[in-house]
């Protein structure tokens, strides 16, 4: 077309000398246009928005720091209940918190990766308030609790896959119950190298608290019996009561009677030192007596048994633990289901119907 306006219009002389020209100048310019048409199609229509990241990427991110958090207390609590410096109390508390992150981690992460690596995170900062222990024991502790926490973590989310709806109760008692059985099996191996002598698993401050506190349990139904005090106070209390009824003690004059009293208190104390194997005195606690005969105890068992007693003496822990630990599991599962409710109820999670007509639980 250019050539035939350039050859007809202009004439002959002027076209024969304009025509290269404007050719070479056009060509460039169709290429160009070329190039612009499929750079357009290639680039991509979100190039220059702000990135959209997944729905509950930062809830997840924000689960993953609570799990470790709480990992970082436990171990750092349980740390300080072993030398005494902090309640037995504050180890619940933390364990509570972190077997509810725990249980939310197992409900809501779906991906085993990014879970065995939080499990994997969790097991190195407990263990790293440990670090110098025995090797044996503590790397047997790490691989133990990672094993439970990882099988817990499996158990749920197959449970979950196969069931129609969401059974809370159910799909969190199994997961829990691993966490118990690693957490215990954890506490108890980085605890017994530490103790060159037998132990009863506590401090004895810890244990004058937990004594304290059934002490006063018991006060409710014998409030005559004085627990909390000294053990002289607790032998003459026995003999008021063995005396009270007796004609002849009650024929006494009062300074008789608390003679009486008191001589025969003296001559219990000394029958408790005979049969425990220790000297008590009148101004030493129940409390410290009580751990003072189980420790005496201990002792002899151990020097008797040697090896034998301290595998024994592991299963019994265990096994007395792991027994209370299945009221603690009823308690975190309370907890994590409040938890669960409130993330409901504020829309930080959610529950769908999945295209295979079942319900799943996400962000």
């Amino acid at each position: 077309m250019l050539e035939f306006v350039f050859w007809n219009f202009l004439g002959f002389p002027i076209g024969k000398w304009l025509y290269p020209v404007c050719r070479w100048y056009n060509e460039p310019m169709a290429d160009l246009v070329s190039a612009q048409d499929g750079l357009l199609h290639r680039i991509d229509p979100n190039q220059g928005k702000p990135a959209v990241e997944p729905p509950g990427f930062y809830q997840a991110v924000i689960l993953d720091a609570l799990s470790l958090f709480s990992a970082i207390g436990f171990g750092y609590t349980y740390r300080n209940f072993l030398t005494g410096t902090m309640s037995g109390w504050w180890v619940i508390s933390l364990l509570a918190a972190f077997g509810v992150c725990s249980g939310l981690q197992a409900l809501l992460i779906n991906k085993t990766s990014r879970r065995l690596l939080v499990i994997a995170g969790e097991v190195i900062v407990m263990g790293a308030f440990f670090y110098g222990s025995d090797p044996a024991f503590f790397v047997a502790a790490l691989l133990l609790m990672f094993g439970f926490l990882a099988l817990g973590y499996w158990e749920m989310r197959q449970e979950l896959h196969h069931a129609t709806t969401i059974r809370f109760f159910t799909v969190t008692k199994g997961m829990l119950g691993k966490f118990m059985t690693g957490i215990l099996l954890l506490m108890i191996l980085l605890y017994l190298p530490q103790q060159s002598s037998p132990a009863l698993f506590i401090s004895e401050n810890s244990f004058d608290s937990f004594f304290t506190w059934s002490a006063n349990f018991v006060q409710l139904w014998y409030p005559n019996l004085p627990l909390i005090g000294s053990f002289g106070d607790l032998s003459q209390k026995l003999i008021e009561s063995e005396l009270k009824n007796n004609p002849t003690f009650k024929s006494l004059s009062l300074e008789n009677q608390s003679t009486t009293v008191a001589t025969n208190a003296s001559q219990l104390l000394t029958s408790f030192s005979n049969n425990l194997g220790f000297t008590v005195h009148a101004s030493d606690t129940v409390a410290s007596v009580v751990y003072s005969f189980i420790m005496e105890t201990l002792g002899g068992w151990q020097n008797r048994f040697a090896g034998a007693f301290v595998v024994g003496w592991s299963v019994l822990i265990f096994l007395v633990l792991r027994s209370i630990g299945i009221v603690f599991v009823w308690l975190i599962q309370i907890l994590l289901a409040i938890c669960y409710e409130i993330l409901l109820a504020l829309g930080v999670i959610k529950v769908r119907e999945h295209p295979a007509t079942q319900e799943v639980v996400e962000f």
